[in-house]
């Protein structure tokens, strides 16, 4: 199911039955636009100290009451690395984070099935710096982002729409600015999105105004679906293979034979 990624902010998070803190924040990737840390706000058992979750670590959410279980105990949350999530997050302290935990690491491409296996031979050694991965990015500092379209100034990031099942992003909802309309907030692909940056705190897009102005409009009273999105599926103005989304088939009717 689809979610506004700022409703989830104050989820509990439980481990074996005991609460471990509530969700602060995420931190995503915007290569692939996946959720790859929960930051959890542990509370005073851990004097408010903040944890990274990987969602590989989460089970199945309980929505009625705001939670989220994960499989992992009090003892190695308050075991894991330290972490200061003002800053950016480091490659060494990924590696530190993953080794703690035993999740595998996102960042090491999987092998493709099929391949020759290549030969053992040394190790290659592989430099760890500390500088913060430049493709993780941070929720809450995205939010608030302005927004230039093509054609100019368009608005400002104010939501993220999540596939709770993969934790993926599949939309940013941006409000419109006055010059285009009043407030009304809109779904974009992230697909759409050229680049984002830090420094200017500007997401661009490489769709122009006016098409901007007529991509699906959001309302949050109202579930984010893909029966709604299919109809409009083409809202980008973009071919109709591109979507994410496969469109449902219609019942072949079987023509009578004139006898």
């Amino acid at each position: 199911m689809f979610r506004s990624l700022t409703s989830l902010y104050g989820y509990a998070l439980t481990a074996a039955g005991a609460e471990i803190g509530t969700v602060h924040n995420f931190f995503f990737d915007d290569l692939r636009w996946n959720i790859r840390y929960l930051v959890v706000e542990t509370g005073s058992w851990l004097r408010s100290r903040k944890v990274l979750i990987d969602p590989v670590a989460l089970g199945r959410p309980d929505f009625a009451h705001r939670s989220l279980p994960v499989s992992l105990t009090p003892d190695q949350v308050r075991n894991s690395p330290d972490v200061d999530t003002e800053k950016p997050v480091s490659r060494r302290f990924q590696i530190a984070l993953h080794q703690h935990f035993g999740w595998p690491r996102y960042w090491i491409p999987e092998p493709v099935l099929g391949m020759t296996p290549v030969p053992a031979g040394p190790t290659p050694v592989i430099p760890i710096n500390d500088e913060g991965d430049p493709h993780l990015r941070c929720a809450r500092e995205i939010t608030g982002y302005s927004v230039r379209a093509s054609t100019g100034p368009a608005g400002v990031v104010t939501d993220f729409i999540l596939d709770d099942r993969k934790w993926v992003i599949r939309r940013l909802v941006i409000a419109l600015d006055d010059r285009l309309s009043r407030g009304r907030e809109v779904l974009v692909r992230p697909s759409a999105v050229e680049s984002i940056s830090w420094k200017s705190e500007l997401v661009v897009l490489d769709l122009s105004r006016d098409r901007l102005a007529r991509c699906f409009q959001y309302d949050p009273a109202f579930p984010v679906n893909r029966v709604r999105e299919i109809r409009r599926y083409d809202f980008h103005g973009r071919p109709a293979g591109q979507t994410p989304f496969a469109r449902p088939r219609l019942p072949q009717t079987s023509k009578r034979k004139e006898g």
